[in-house]
């Protein structure tokens, strides 16, 4: 199978125009027909109905446009690895979560480019599913994940950190200014809905702690990231949980308040994950600082 055939395909399938095709792949008209015609011919199927007045893909053709979209990518991933091996000191690819970025991960790259000055370290910023999926795909070489997986037979998951939950609230609140709070004290306030989105199993968790403590959690705004949440509860649109990692870091507008009677599922444990094989030297330096860098926080906090 010819790759530049499949890539002139998926041109006309994206843009169901054989004129903006040939333009987009630089190429002349002609000579991209004549190449669709051919893997028709090779494929026995007609891919594209050119008989009306606009290009449509048949069945056929759409069915072959989804895998010709995942032999691009699995090309691309392959030409990929394959540079990257080729390469003396590759850069180790790092997946993590937004709160990682506070102190975690600054300081263990920090240290670690101490030992490895030579070896880059790439991040991807992900939810869990993304970063395990990123990990099978070798698209990562490590993922810090804030939610432990069942046990994966794929996967080498290595706990590093315990944190417990804390209420971030906007600091004109009265509750801000307690040395800490009860989770019933909570159920007249409203919760800015973060974790349904970014983890449903947080999210479970959280409404499982409320109605333990008595109460229906209140959801108002939504926000799709950590920063947003924090700005909403800064305004005082609400509240929110989160951990010590976010806790480290000094917002202006939020307090940070412990939960004096949290249930002992109310607590995030961060991990590294990373594909069962032998690490590299480089990879198993890093790993090695960022668990002195969580064993140093886990003490403090």
């Amino acid at each position: 199978m010819n790759l530049d055939h499949v890539r002139q395909f998926v041109a006309v399938g994206d843009e169901l125009h054989f004129g903006r095709a040939a333009q987009t792949l630089g190429i002349a008209q002609p000579a991209l027909s004549r190449t669709i015609k051919r893997l028709e011919a090779q494929l026995g199927v007609t891919l594209f109905d050119r008989s009306g007045r606009h290009v449509t893909l048949t069945p056929a053709g759409r069915a072959y446009l989804d895998e010709s979209r995942r032999l691009l990518d699995q090309a691309a991933l392959t030409e990929q690895r394959a540079r990257r091996a080729a390469m003396d000191n590759p850069p180790i690819r790092i997946g993590f979560f937004a709160s990682a970025m506070f102190e975690l991960l600054p300081d263990a790259i920090r240290q670690f480019h101490r030992v490895e000055p030579d070896t880059a370290v790439e991040l991807d910023e992900g939810t869990p599913a993304e970063q395990l999926t990123a990990l099978r795909e070798g698209r990562l070489d490590l993922a810090v994940v804030q939610e432990l997986a069942p046990p994966l037979d794929d996967l080498h998951l290595r706990p590093v950190l315990h944190s417990r939950f804390f209420a971030a609230l906007p600091a004109h609140w009265s509750l801000a200014r307690r040395a800490s709070v009860r989770l019933a004290e909570l159920s007249d306030v409203p919760f800015v809905d973060t974790a349904a989105m970014y983890s449903p199993v947080l999210h479970e968790h959280l409404v499982t702690a409320c109605h333990l403590a008595g109460f229906e959690p209140k959801f108002g705004p939504k926000a799709s990231s950590l920063m947003t949440t924090l700005g909403l509860v800064a305004s005082g649109m609400g509240l929110s949980f989160t951990h010590a990692l976010v806790r480290s870091v000094g917002i202006k507008g939020v307090a940070f308040v412990p939960i004096c009677d949290p249930p002992d599922f109310l607590a995030v444990t961060v991990s590294l994950a990373r594909l069962r094989r032998p690490p590299s030297a480089a990879l198993r330096s890093l790993e090695t600082q960022l668990e002195t860098v969580a064993r140093r926080f886990d003490e403090r906090s």
